[in-house]
């Protein structure tokens, strides 16, 4: 069962041969990366042709992701591999740039997607200087794990680096909804309504913190000081999910898959209806987040869409 793994690029020179090297490093042997870089105006570019000309399983795309952000790359390296053709039994991983992988991550994960559509694990804490903490991600979330599809609905418990898929699940997760903020939420969520979304309750991806990282964990005070911003996002994020769960009704039902009840009901609950009937569903009702940090952004949220 061939591998693919999708990593995205931009700027990443400090950290990317340590993450390279920990995929080349993988007990399971069949694999391929297939890489997109964003623009990137250090040595990042370079040393992926270094790579590339070392090791024929390494491969750099030409430029072609839309302006954006991870979503955005990512979805480019997707549609590159749906416009190849694949194989139904082939699996999909997504891989940052700066993180370490645990050299039986793909080994691990595939043997969960035997059974499931889709697997992700847990992660622990990596500082700059390369030392692991100890410490879980996951768990500092809050979130419902093994995550429904009314958990995913609610918030968020994928983390996109640890993420793997079969790859048939691209007929339907693939062209993204217009305006996808979180990939690997969609991505689960696909995985969720037509199959199971596997677990691994163990830390296969050493998650590096930095200051420059696109979306990941932070201190407590820091958390504090950017409230603004995170309303801001949260936003984006309800809006964004709204629009991902009726493009996911339609996709289903085009597909002759069954629609899940729950993502009828939260259609019913958040499409067209006032702020403050929104501000009530995900305030106290079916949909409202269990930590209460998160449930505050998304009633705030709620009122501004």
């Amino acid at each position: 069962m061939t591998a693919v793994v999708c990593l995205a690029t931009f700027n990443g020179e400090r950290w990317l041969r340590e993450q390279i090297e920990s995929v080349r490093e993988q007990t399971h042997r069949d694999w391929q990366l297939l890489v997109s870089d964003h623009g990137s105006s250090d040595g990042t570019t370079e040393i992926l042709q270094g790579y590339a000309a070392a090791d024929d399983r390494i491969e750099l795309l030409p430029a072609g992701a839309m302006p954006g952000g991870p979503a955005e790359n990512f979805h480019f390296l997707l549609t590159t591999l749906f416009s190849r053709g694949f194989r139904p039994e082939d699996t999909i991983f997504f891989c940052d740039q700066d993180d370490r992988w645990d050299p039986k991550k793909i080994e691990r994960q595939i043997k969960a997607l035997e059974t499931a559509s889709g697997t992700f694990s847990d992660l622990v804490y990596l500082s700059q200087e390369g030392i692991v903490s100890g410490r879980r991600v996951l768990p500092t979330l809050k979130a419902v794990l093994p995550p429904t599809i009314e958990s995913l609905l609610v918030q968020n418990a994928v983390v996109g680096c640890t993420l793997g898929f079969r790859a048939e699940l691209l007929d339907l997760a693939l062209p993204f909804p217009k305006g996808l903020v979180n990939h690997d939420w969609w991505l689960g969520l696909c995985a969720l309504c037509i199959g199971e979304l596997a677990f691994i309750n163990e830390p296969l991806v050493a998650y590096r913190q930095h200051g420059g990282n696109a979306v990941g964990g932070s201190r407590p005070w820091r958390q504090l000081l950017s409230v603004s911003a995170r309303a801001r996002r949260q936003q984006k994020v309800l809006k964004s999910q709204i629009e991902g769960a009726r493009v996911l009704a339609e996709r289903l039902e085009d597909r002759e898959f069954a629609v899940p009840e729950v993502l009828k009901r939260y259609l019913r609950a958040l499409t067209d209806r006032s702020a403050l009937q929104r501000v009530r569903v995900l305030g106290s009702g079916d949909f409202a987040a269990p930590a209460i940090g998160v449930r505050l952004l998304r009633v705030l949220a709620a009122l501004r869409i």
